[in-house]
């Protein structure tokens, strides 16, 4: 059992980071509409926010498997905080990260620490207090100074963590404020499920939140949002405000669609893929 756990990690850090990287690479994104009537552009920027949301779920989904991956529910806390204090060791470059135990918490403090792909830079703190509560294993999860790829994120997350023959899942219930280049200040409330399957080496998110740019807030949804390694974002996300409602679709080659009710429509290419 403990060597198919090690066995485990050791996939998880082939299959998170290009997941990671795929969510990431949003950035840069450039839109065009298939129908005249797209409002100046307002329909493209709003399917850009989508994205942005999306992005941004991916890669909290993607840090909170990283510290994680491949635990015992079964253990006691105190044992669950060392093992997640071990998966340091995946990080690059080497001694890039830091960890320190103290009873059922695990501090990671992270310099510009990567996966094994080079890329999705991680600065700043993250801690993860251990419980069991009545649904299981839980980790409170918060962060100080964080930044993902130069974006500067706050995480405070009750992560519910459950194992099973085929991988891991997560269900991860809290908010998320982030500062994007784009769109100033974002942030997310609510709950989403994060599978890691060993089979396929896939990462995949689905659930709902409130995202908001501003005044303005969305009722976001995603459906199966996956990445495979050397694949881009693939599964669809709904959001929901203003009286409309944007269905959009990741194609897995970094191209996102969009569309309307009204049969407005469009696509959004993304820097993951070019």
């Amino acid at each position: 059992m403990q060597t198919n756990r090690l066995q485990r990690r050791a996939s998880f850090f082939s299959s998170v980071f290009p997941f990671w990287l795929a969510a990431s690479l949003t950035l840069g994104m450039t839109g065009s509409s298939c129908n005249p009537s797209d409002e100046g552009g307002t329909d493209t920027e709003t399917a850009n926010q989508a994205i942005t949301s999306a992005d941004q779920a991916a890669s909290e989904a993607s840090l909170l498997v990283s510290i994680t991956a491949g635990l015992d529910p079964s253990q006691t806390p105190e044992d669950l905080a060392s093992a997640s204090a071990a998966l340091a060791d995946g990080m690059k470059p080497q001694d890039c990260a830091s960890t320190q135990v103290t009873g059922a918490q695990v501090q990671w403090t992270f310099q510009n620490c990567t996966g094994p792909f080079g890329r999705a830079r991680l600065d700043g703190t993250v801690t993860a207090a251990f419980r069991t509560g009545p649904r299981g294993t839980t980790a409170d999860v918060s962060s100080s100074d964080l930044t993902i790829d130069d974006v500067p994120v706050e995480i405070t997350a009750t992560v519910l963590v459950k194992d099973s023959a085929q991988g891991q899942t997560l269900e991860v219930d809290g908010s998320l404020k982030a500062e994007t280049s784009r769109f100033g200040e974002m942030t997310q409330t609510g709950a989403f499920t994060v599978t890691w399957e060993d089979a396929t080496s896939c990462v995949s998110l689905g659930g709902t939140w409130n995202t908001g740019f501003g005044a303005r807030t969305w009722k976001t949804t995603a459906d199966n949002i996956t990445s495979c390694p050397d694949s881009c974002l693939t599964g669809s996300l709904t959001f929901e405000g203003n009286s409309r409602t944007y269905n959009l679709t990741f194609s897995g080659n970094g191209e996102v669609s969009w569309s309307l009710a009204s049969g407005r429509s469009g696509t959004v290419q993304t820097a993951c893929g070019q």
